[in-house]
């Protein structure tokens, strides 16, 4: 099983073993007659602005592009070509942003089939990063994509963590803060060198560059951003204070009025200052270990039908809190025998699919590990996944 996750700052691929094989923006330029992609293209977007595209996978659909690249035309085109050329043969669990319209996700199954990719089903992404969040209370999560975050709200009933609310803040992604940082830094240059480098594309694209640097490199107290035009170097140091003053201001337009408890997707910790800023926001932060991604994925993925392509938008959690209630004796099973879903030869469906009718919605009326049932002809066996 293949795992595509669908975000443009990191459009990412894990194979069967849970090992990153792809991980790159959804941006496109078409240079030198020739269509690149990912950071490539990122990397020459402020040079050639005219040849450069990043919206078409937000913009997913017929919208044509301002100018078309080589031979594609409209947003949906650079999306069809940029999964051509993840070369991905396996059937693949599509992992989705929470806003994500069912309309759009029609249209990506039209790119997907057009293509050749093989779509098992489709995981909203704050489920898939947040099933074992630490708490038993429902909590928001924020994910951050190339041109806007999202602020999801996932309510948590027992074991059952559903996503409840999700709404996209398009004014703030990866781009805008990075264009927040070009701002600041580019006065610096203009106080201390007298130097505009917005002033030449050359110029403005190795600012973005730098910036682009800055976010994989280790906080220091300063930042140094140097540029070079026609022979000649120039640089200035920046305190790493203005620059998470700026992103901190730019947090300000997200509404975190009823949000108590914010989970972190470990993407948005790129960002350096993140945690520091959101945490002047929010009382209680939490970053998601993004080890138990691949386990999450695993798990939801196994109640997907192979009748046909369904969006998973609840999930049970194994996380148990400290304080919970002592099971009582008549209830009370070992963790390694609760079963979790009825296998029917090689596929194991959840309790709760529509298949079922509701029929094991009671913990009481679930089955002991091993026991089998008959249902429509067909035998089931309960078992316990992981």
């Amino acid at each position: 099983m293949i795992y595509l996750e669908l975000n443009d700052w990191a459009l990412t691929v894990w194979n069967e073993n849970g090992v990153v094989a792809y991980s790159e923006p959804a941006a496109a330029s078409f240079l030198n007659n020739t269509l690149v992609f990912g950071l490539d293209a990122l990397t020459t977007s402020r040079n050639q602005p005219q040849a450069f595209a990043s919206h078409y996978l937000d913009r997913l659909g017929s919208e044509p592009l301002t100018t078309s690249l080589g031979t594609a035309q409209n947003q949906a085109d650079l999306m069809f070509q940029q999964i051509i050329d993840l070369g991905i043969k396996e059937d693949t669990v599509v992992i989705v942003p929470s806003n994500f319209s069912n309309e759009k996700l029609g249209i990506f199954l039209g790119v997907a089939e057009k293509s050749g990719l093989k779509v098992k089903g489709f995981i909203d992404a704050p489920l898939a990063y947040g099933l074992e969040t630490p708490t038993s209370k429902s909590f928001h999560l924020l994910d951050i994509g190339l041109h806007e975050a999202s602020l999801t709200k996932m309510n948590v009933q027992g074991s059952t963590r559903t996503i409840a609310d999700s709404r996209a803040i398009e004014s703030l992604g990866f781009s805008s803060l990075i264009d927040g940082w070009l701002n600041v830094i580019a006065d610096e240059f203009i106080q201390k060198t007298r130097f505009d480098p917005f002033h030449f594309a050359e110029t403005e694209q190795q600012l973005f560059n730098a910036v682009l640097a800055y976010l994989d490199s280790t906080p220091t107290s300063e930042v140094k951003i140097a540029v070079s035009h026609n022979g000649q170097e120039r640089s200035v140091n920046i305190p790493q204070q203005r620059l998470n003053e700026k992103l901190t201001s730019r947090l300000k337009i997200i509404d975190f009025n009823g949000v108590d408890c914010l989970a972190i997707n470990p993407r948005a910790l790129q960002i350096p200052g993140m945690q520091t800023a959101l945490e002047s926001f929010v009382a209680e932060v939490i970053v998601i270990d993004s080890s138990q991604l691949q386990k999450n994925l695993r798990s939801l993925s196994s109640s997907l039908s192979a009748e046909s392509i369904n969006r998973i938008t609840s999930g049970e959690s194994s996380y148990v809190s400290a304080g919970a209630d002592q099971e009582t004796a008549d209830n009370r099973q070992t963790r390694s025998t609760v079963t979790t879903h009825l296998l029917l030869e090689d596929h194991a469906y959840r309790y709760d699919d529509p298949r079922f009718n509701h029929r094991f919605s009671q913990p009481k009326s679930r089955l002991a590990p091993g026991e089998k049932i008959e249902l429509e002809s067909k035998v089931y066996t309960a078992i316990s996944v992981d």
